[in-house]
């Protein structure tokens, strides 16, 4: 057997058409997707034109991790410098108490339950609709806000990257979707001074889990190496 190359110009080619996709379903997607017919217009754009691919030339993705409270200050520069942010988990409740190292804005999202002010972007379930998600979305929907789209749902293909599961792997998904370029802060994982590494989100008192940097520490080998191949900037002081 000879020699095996990594081919990085394979890769990028293949995320550049990756990009190409639609990021959130749209009413012509009924078309091909029956479960699509239990969701009402409101959340389903008429077509793609509403979020064409790389409508965005520069976007934030807010994760939850620990760097977020002490790292640097990025709030002013999160709330100005950028197209669009993304947030995922309770980042976007607990923004505010973080305003500093974290910014106050918010445009899209990302988690089990939405906020008021901001695009949800659902985790929805795998059925489709049932009952548990019907009152979640009605509460969303009767929510007061000023944005054209309180909910969006996010497409099957622009899921389908490998870059994981999670709130905030969907919202990588998404985002190389909508943004020509992506800055990712709040990953990553710390030790706390023993030999373990864990995981904790910025607005937890303590781990959330303990011993838990294991679980995750795939994926933040991913975030390295697409900051590395640059898919993506990864910000992590």
């Amino acid at each position: 057997m000879g020699c095996i190359l990594y081919d990085v110009a394979g890769v990028a080619k293949w995320y550049k058409n990756k990009r190409k996709v639609s990021a959130f379903n749209t009413r012509q997607d009924r078309a091909t997707e029956a479960a699509l017919n239990n969701f009402p217009d409101s959340i389903l754009p008429p077509d793609g034109q509403s979020f064409p691919p790389q409508m965005f030339h520069r976007c934030a993705i807010m994760g939850s991790g620990h760097s977020l409270k002490c790292g640097s200050d990025w709030g002013p520069q999160i709330d100005t410098k950028y197209s669009a942010v993304f947030r995922s988990n309770e980042g976007d409740n607990k923004r505010k108490l973080f305003a500093c190292q974290v910014g106050t804005r918010t445009d899209f999202h990302i988690s089990w339950v939405g906020a008021p002010g901001s695009t949800w972007v659902p985790k929805r379930p795998a059925t489709g609709m049932n009952e548990g998600f019907k009152k979640q979305l009605d509460q969303a929907l009767a929510q007061r806000s000023a944005r054209k789209w309180k909910v969006l749902l996010a497409t099957n293909t622009a899921l389908s990257r490998g870059t994981g599961s999670g709130t905030g792997s969907t919202s990588y998904a998404i985002a190389m979707s909508l943004c020509r370029h992506i800055d990712i802060f709040g990953y990553g994982i710390f030790s706390d001074g023993t030999n373990d590494i864990r995981y904790t989100h910025f607005y937890d008192a303590r781990p959330q889990w303990p011993q838990s940097g294991h679980q995750v520490m795939e994926s933040e080998m991913r975030n390295s190496m697409m900051d590395a191949l640059g898919v993506w900037n990864y910000i992590w002081w």
